[in-house]
């Protein structure tokens, strides 16, 4: 049971970037908000500032300032460039695609009784929290080894001296055999549905068996010299709906809170190939593994903020937000294509496929954050933002609702304490005033999520850093705001993993460029 719940979760051990288990915790944790073009064009630098529509997603005290209501809607489009390295050779793609920024409405009520609560605002949002679409390519040529290596690997853990290959064809026949042996036969297709048993159906591996008894695993590559790529493809998105009450205190200190119902919709597609480039290898010409992953699924989290204005030209921000308990669904399947050479040249092709579709239900409890923030500004002139959040990776989790299942995920559990670290992310904006124009700029720089021994170099760790500018026009009903942000980060993976660290690493350089408009009117 444990090799299926491992196999179904999309890879290998993935050394650095993104994966299942710990890695799906860290994919659905790091948000990127999408924001209004105002908050954008300052780097999304507003948690004390407050006043804007995507206050609704970081501090929600921000609604507290509004004097008016408001309905805007913010979109744009995303073009994400890579490179990807694998044995020193890169590959460049791009991926161009329309974005949604947020939409929401707000009500704003003034309190007529002459007291201290001076009014309060409610509103209802939709914000994107992350863009998933992404296209990669990697390509290399690796003289050691193949794929099909860490498979024998895998299996050479077994106990040799078990008979494991009589019965490896169906789940029904694998029932019956075990019942019969006292369940000390392993079985590849039920072990191993998605990844294994697919190359041994295929002939890319086989088994041979010692006068002994014992067992032992050979595979089609057997001193490597193949020509290796992984093209990914990768859709999808992360979002919430927010429903925020603000209220106002003597126009002095203003509170917020936020319920947001998050989403979240990803799906990937692998293709990893390995080819005979150079005619070297007898009886093998390719092969091609193809894997899917379709995840769905939602969360429920709060968000309360603080506003302080101690001086008309400055405000002290303070916000929190609960960790979020996603309840996932992944629906993963897999195929091997496999081309053989005959005695004689010719080539014999195999296809098989892993179960269509065998749905699997998780959890992961994303860190809790905390937003400070500092902004001065004056009606004539402008203003500036500084926000700092604080995130603990190391405090996420991956775990079941099953008792039965829960304990497969220690191993998960362990790696997010290992792996990963507190960050810290700040975000600098300014906003300069000229009449009825607004000009804008700034800056963020996250650190790395990974502690310093996970991480290859700088540029690879998942760190981020994103330059922005944009423009906005404000008339006494209507307004309009544009904003282009330019953001640097990468990664690092393992397609799998060898005890010798012989594979390869795909290194994968992205750069972002956003830009997103933004019309609203206020009543």
């Amino acid at each position: 049971m444990k090799k299926i719940i491992t196999s179904i979760l999309f890879s290998f051990l993935v050394n650095l970037g993104f994966a299942q288990n710990d890695g799906d915790m860290l994919r659905y944790s790091m948000l990127n908000y999408g924001g209004t073009g105002r908050s954008l064009g300052m780097a999304n630098s507003f948690g004390a500032l407050g006043a804007d529509m995507s206050s609704t997603a970081t501090n929600p005290a921000g609604l507290g300032l509004y004097r008016s209501g408001e309905i805007s809607a913010s979109l744009g489009f995303n073009n994400r460039f890579t490179n990807d390295k694998l044995f020193n050779e890169s590959k460049e793609s791009s991926q161009f695609k329309m974005a949604f920024g947020n939409a929401g409405m707000l009500w704003h009520f003034e309190n007529k009784n002459y007291s201290k609560w001076k009014g309060w605002t409610f509103a209802m949002a939709y914000n994107q929290t992350n863009n998933f679409s992404a296209n990669n390519f990697a390509s290399g040529f690796n003289a050691k080894n193949s794929i099909l290596h860490s498979f024998c690997e895998e299996l050479g853990k077994l106990d040799p001296s078990l008979n494991v290959v009589d019965n490896i064809q169906t789940y029904s026949a694998y029932t019956a055999y075990s019942a019969y042996n006292g369940d000390n036969a392993a079985n590849l297709s039920s072990d191993y549905p998605f990844d294994i048993d697919l190359a041994w159906q295929t002939f890319l591996i086989d088994s041979v068996n010692t006068d002994a008894g014992q067992t032992y695993y050979f595979n089609a590559v057997p001193f490597g010299g193949v020509q290796q790529s992984k093209r990914t493809t990768t859709r999808g998105g992360q979002g919430e709906f927010d429903i925020t009450l603000a209220n106002n205190f003597e126009n002095k200190l203003f509170l917020g809170m936020t319920i947001g119902f998050a989403s979240v919709n990803f799906n990937q597609t692998t293709n990893w190939r390995e080819y005979d480039s150079q005619d070297s290898i007898p009886g093998f010409y390719s092969l091609d593994y193809n894997t899917e992953l379709n995840t769905t699924g939602s969360a429920v989290n709060f968000k309360f903020g603080v506003v302080y204005k101690p001086i008309d030209a400055m405000r002290i921000g303070v916000a929190f937000h609960t960790p979020s308990s996603y309840l996932l669904t992944d629906d993963y399947s897999s195929t091997i294509n496999a081309k053989l050479e005959n005695s004689i040249g010719g080539l014999i092709e195999n296809d098989y496929a892993s179960p269509l579709s065998i749905p699997f239900q998780y959890r992961i409890m994303t860190p809790l954050k905390l937003i400070g923030s500092i902004a001065g500004l004056t009606s004539k002139v402008g203003a500036i933002n500084l926000d700092y959040e604080y995130n603990d990776y190391s405090k996420g989790s991956v775990y079941s609702n099953d008792a039965s299942i829960n304990p497969y995920f220690n191993d998960a559990r362990e790696a997010i304490k290992i792996k990963y670290q507190a960050t810290h992310t700040i975000r600098a904006g300014a906003e300069a005033i000229l009449n009825n124009w607004r000009l804008r700029c700034g800056a963020s720089y996250s650190t790395s999520p990974f502690k310093s021994q996970f991480r290859l170099n700088t540029f690879s760790d998942l760190s981020k850093k994103t330059f922005t500018t944009g423009f906005g026009y404000k008339g006494e009903r209507y307004f309009f705001d544009m904003a282009i942000a330019y953001s640097i980060f990468g990664s690092v993976e393992k397609q799998y993993v060898l005890e010798n660290g012989d594979e390869g690493l795909i290194e994968s350089n992205f750069n972002d460029t956003r830009v997103l408009f933004t019309f609203g009117k206020k009543f």
